[in-house]
């Protein structure tokens, strides 16, 4: 009976993982950006964007930001060449992370009970989405957010924050 019940759930993990409630096992293959990556759960490959989080990457992929604040950003990038590639330096390829897969979007667990969103608020290189209607994570979120604002990390360093804040509202 015992084996039954674990073959259901070793299916449910492995040959549907979308719609698995729990977090995943999943591989890391490719870090295409710090809010974007890629990776495979059996023989299915997934990218994953950062759930609940506006990233600085996010904005400039948008086609329809505005020029002060495209040209904010790029200054900003330009001077911090190593935060460009944050989620590169913390993740692993090949290694296996905890994903809880919500709506077309992840909540990677980087490090433990941090989140990669976490990481990447608490380094100012994105918001707390207004959509993002969880609870937890909206205190979680806005905990590291208000930490990177009041340590002056990332965008808070520059004018990013200030010349971008409309273009953040529009993209959520």
């Amino acid at each position: 009976m015992n084996k039954i019940i674990a073959l259901s759930l070793l299916q449910l993990l492995f040959i549907n993982p979308l719609q698995a409630s729990e977090p995943v096992l999943a591989m890391l293959l490719t870090v295409y950006s710090n809010d974007m990556q890629k990776f495979s759960i059996g023989s299915y490959g997934v990218t994953c964007k950062s759930y609940g989080v506006v990233s600085l990457d996010e904005l400039m992929r948008h086609a329809n930001i505005n020029a002060t604040c495209k040209k904010s950003i790029k200054n900003f990038q330009r001077k911090n060449p190593l935060l460009n590639y944050l989620s590169e330096g913390l993740l692993h390829v090949q290694q296996l992370y905890h994903v809880d897969f919500r709506k077309k979007s992840c909540i990677i667990y980087a490090k433990g009970e941090l989140t990669l969103a976490e990481i990447l608020l608490e380094n100012g290189l994105a918001q707390v989405s207004q959509k993002l209607s969880d609870k937890y994570l909206v205190y979680r979120y806005k905990n590291a957010q208000r930490r990177a604002k009041f340590n002056k990390k990332g965008m808070f360093s520059s004018r990013v924050a200030t010349d971008c804040l409309a273009e953040f509202l529009k993209v959520q």
